[in-house]
Order: C-alpha cells, then sequence, then structure tokens
C-alpha cells in the first residue's frame, strides 16, 4: 500500500518523475520472494485450504483498481509454495537437521500480476523453472 500510495502522490505532483502519457506503459515490479511464509515457503495447504494467493490477489486487486494506475502492470514479487513427498513421515526433523534434500520436496513459484486502473484485472504467473539460486 505504501508503494502505491508513493506512485499516486508522484501521479499529482507538480512535477512527476513518471511519465503520465496513456501511451506509455508503467511497471512496477517488486522484488521476487517478496512474498514470504513464517518459514520461507508457504505450505500447499495454504495455497489450497486457505487460498492466501486469491486472497492476497483480491486485496491488491482493490488497491489498484483506481483511474490513478491506468496503464499500469504491477507485478508484486512472488511466492514459494512447497509440499514434501507424500512417503517422508519425518520431514520435520530430517529439515531442522539440514537433511531434507530438494527431490524430496515440490516446489511451485508463483507471480501475483495487476493491470492497474477503472478495469483492473488480476493474473497469477507459474515460475517455468525453479534453480538452485531460489534457495540461497
Amino acid at each position: 500500500k505504501q508503494v502505491l500510495d508513493i506512485v499516486r502522490n508522484d501521479k499529482h505532483s507538480d512535477d512527476p518523475e513518471i511519465d503520465n502519457s496513456p501511451d506509455v506503459l508503467k511497471i512496477l515490479m517488486l522484488p521476487e520472494f517478496f512474498l514470504r511464509g513464517p518459514a520461507g515457503a508457504y505450505s500447499m495447504s495454504h495455497l489450497l485450504e486457505d487460498k492466501i494467493m486469491l486472497k492476497l490477489s483480491d486485496a491488491v486487486l482493490d488497491l489498484v483498481k483506481h483511474e490513478d494506475f491506468e496503464n499500469y502492470l504491477f507485478v508484486f514479487g512472488t511466492a514459494i509454495f512447497a509440499e514434501v513427498n507424500a512417503d517422508i513421515s519425518n520431514y520435520k526433523e530430517l529439515a531442522e537437521e539440514g537433511e531434507l534434500k530438494p527431490d524430496q520436496v515440490l516446489y511451485w513459484n508463483f507471480a501475483p500480476i495487476n493491470t492497474g486502473g477503472k478495469h483492473a484485472k488480476r493474473y497469477v504467473l507459474p515460475k517455468k523453472y525453479i534453480s538452485t539460486v531460489d534457495f540461497l
């Protein structure tokens, strides 16, 4: 919300830093992994049962659905979700000891994307390749 307030205030300033022309697409992109769960990756239950991405997407859509954000594209970072393979019963102990191997966990990385303005739309884009650098 604070970032959007800065953008909105700039639009109405006497000397805006952002080109207000409707011919210019403005892109605001937050860092990857901006959205983190309590343990880094969210569990799949957060995604499927708690519907955290849908709730986040609804909240963001309400924020950008304003005429000040016409011709804006927002990429609000990414969020990682993880699920341990079902055949591993002691995953918590393995994780605490640093013994949980990457091939024992399934990962998904999503980017919530919105267009702004009165007719704002929302999208969730899955990242196709998750590299080892994602977990430095």
